[in-house]
């Protein structure tokens, strides 16, 4: 009798251990299943379940807090796979999307959305852009699965799986997987948003621990050397700059010559330095700035040949071994503002691998300042960017005191593209800014031929002013 007590309850336990494992894996995984993939299930698995339809062994690379991102292909069908993977190893986000259109990806989409729609109804998703998107969420809003197709056929475009309740409440110290996540369109405003209002300033320190990664970039570039002169091809024949610089062309020749006494200047159509035997290099001359209530002036030279040479080389991702500087001169004038009497240089974005000013004014008021308009060129060996500056000289120490991007751009390996224009959200004339650090802008971010606008928010960087590298990285 004993013996059957024992029985019974061991098949009681069993029963129970079973349908507890059931229902804990419903709850676990996804009910939106996409041929081998859903959200929930382990990594590991959704990789060896692939076997003949991976095209490559899907890359991985570490995100923050245990989090990372794997990229991969498939053959069937034809697809570019994103995968966020969290610390336990299971699949957060899943993005694929479809490069073919076949008769396979449009029955499969029709497939999909009856499937789908048997879990739950689906919501219509609006885009800025020509696809048709649905979304489908689960009852308790834990996971979602979203569907866009193309075309007059409706072919199958691309589909994400999310588990939302992980993305959804991130540790503080996986808030920086959020904005990786932002950047590359996987995750819509809508998340980022909510996440800022539940935690405020939360994002804004996440994106400085993000951009923790490029500061020691920065400080490295700054210990390269300056670039050696660069030799142009030739010179041409033309006289038109020299008639542009007006009556200061005599005061930029003087300038010039003790900056480079053993080279000449020639102006031509183009600018030239010219060695002792001859050889030319490309360089460009700003129009002239008077400053210091005329006792002085200003303009900047750009080492054209140099910063050429420099991008050709960092946007193959390889690393740069020096760096191609701009920079700006005053010239201190006598009494008679016709003589040179001494010079003074500075170099405005010291962490740039190249740089180039566009163009300088004085200010008016009180303390006047020198606005410097500066390119700046970065670069490791995943991505490029460049970074608009305009930077707040003081004349009387010849420092930046004070700087704000303009635009950003990037790309990386992978030929994704992010664009930033951070003109709406500083102020005009000559009033101070205030820092851009922790704000939330937004980015346009271009990948596998389609466009996205996604919210970002910017390092605030030492003393509230982000530097070039750290905001690419960022971005």
């Amino acid at each position: 009798m004993r013996n059957a007590r024992i029985a019974i309850l061991g098949a009681v336990l069993i029963a129970a251990a079973y349908f507890g494992y059931r229902a804990y894996d419903r709850h676990s995984q996804s009910p939106f299943v996409f041929g081998l993939a859903r959200a929930g299930e382990r990594y590991d698995s959704y990789v060896a379940a692939l076997k003949d339809s991976s095209q490559d062994e899907p890359r991985c690379s570490d995100l923050v807090a245990g989090y990372r991102i794997c990229r991969g292909t498939l053959m069937r069908p034809q697809s570019a796979v994103i995968v966020v993977v969290d610390p336990r190893g299971r699949v957060v986000l899943l993005d694929q999307r479809i490069v073919e259109t076949s008769t396979e990806t449009r029955r499969a989409a029709t497939e999909l959305a009856t499937r789908w729609t048997q879990e739950s109804p689906a919501t219509p998703v609006k885009r800025p852009d020509a696809a048709d998107v649905k979304r489908w969420s689960s009852d308790d809003n834990r996971w979602s699965a979203t569907m866009s197709t193309r075309g007059p056929a409706r072919s199958l475009d691309e589909v994400v799986l999310i588990d939302e309740k992980t993305l959804g409440t991130l540790s503080a110290a996986a808030l920086p997987t959020l904005l990786v996540l932002s950047r590359e369109g996987l995750v819509g405003p809508e998340l980022v948003d909510a996440t800022e209002r539940r935690a405020p300033g939360a994002l804004a320190k996440a994106a400085d621990r993000l951009a923790a990664g490029g500061r020691p970039s920065a400080s490295a570039a700054s210990q390269l050397p300056a670039c050696g002169p660069q030799a142009s091809l030739g010179i041409d024949p033309g006289m038109a700059r020299r008639t542009s610089l007006g009556a200061d062309v005599e005061i930029v020749t003087q300038a010039m010559a003790q900056l480079f006494p053993d080279r000449r200047l020639e102006l031509r159509d183009s600018v030239y330095l010219v060695d002792g035997d001859g050889v030319p290099e490309l360089i460009e001359v700003t129009d002239p700035v008077p400053v210091r209530n005329g006792a002085a002036l200003a303009f900047a030279v750009n080492y054209s040949g140099r910063a050429s040479a420099v991008a050709s080389r960092i946007q193959t991702f390889d690393a740069a071994s020096c760096r191609a500087s701009a920079e700006v001169i005053v010239a201190r004038l006598d009494r008679s503002r016709r003589k040179v009497t001494g010079i003074e240089r500075l170099t405005p974005d010291e962490e740039a691998l190249a740089s180039r000013v566009v163009e300088m004014r004085a200010t008016t008021g009180k303390e006047q300042r020198l606005l410097v308009h500066t390119v700046g060129t970065y670069g490791a060996t995943e991505w490029y960017g460049e970074v608009d500056w305009m930077d707040a000289v003081a004349l009387d120490s010849l420092h930046v005191v004070d700087r704000w991007p303009v635009t950003l751009a990037k790309i990386d390996s992978d030929s994704r593209v992010a664009a930033v224009d951070l003109q709406p959200i500083v102020a005009s004339g000559d009033a101070p800014r205030s820092s851009v650090g922790g704000k939330r802008v937004t980015a346009v971010v271009q990948a596998h031929g389609g466009s996205r606008a996604q919210p970002l928010f910017l390092p605030s960087g030492p003393q509230g002013r982000p530097d070039g590298w750290a905001m690419l990285t960022v971005l």
